[in-house]
């Protein structure tokens, strides 16, 4: 992975309009998936704000951005977005940790209007969500 505190790069060129974003794009047989055609994962650096729902709405606003970059690729048949951020236990230490994960289906991705979309529904229309507590603010 390219993350280097809030730093990120693109690993595969092909998605160059989801900027600066560290890109992987596999061959579903690469995987053993057959009917779904390529899939992308993108990994993020969470970037530090004064509230966790800041933090949270920041990253909504980037998936819904990364989306819409995605949504003319017919070659693409899933994308799902992971965001990493450090998190401190409770004994004072420090480990980044995934704190949100959406998938999102082509089919999903082709119903979305981004004229009129709100990225706070997110987390409703994607077809698999993960949240960390951390977050719930």
């Amino acid at each position: 992975q390219c993350l280097v505190g809030s730093e990120m790069c693109i690993r595969d060129s092909t998605a160059a309009n989801a900027e600066k974003e560290d890109v992987s794009i596999y061959d579903a047989a690469s995987v053993g998936e057959s009917s779904d055609g390529s899939f992308v994962d993108i990994y993020l650096s969470g970037k530090d704000n004064l509230t966790s729902n800041m933090v949270r709405k920041r990253m909504l606003m980037q998936a819904a951005d990364i989306l819409e970059s995605l949504q003319s690729r017919d070659d693409i048949g899933r994308v799902t977005l992971f965001w990493s951020f450090p998190l401190v236990d409770a004994y004072g230490n420090t480990s980044t940790e995934t704190v949100m994960k959406a998938t999102f289906y082509k089919d999903t991705i082709d119903k979305i209007n981004f004229d009129n979309f709100d990225y706070n529904n997110i987390p409703v229309i994607c077809d698999d969500f993960y949240q960390h507590a951390a977050l719930n603010g």
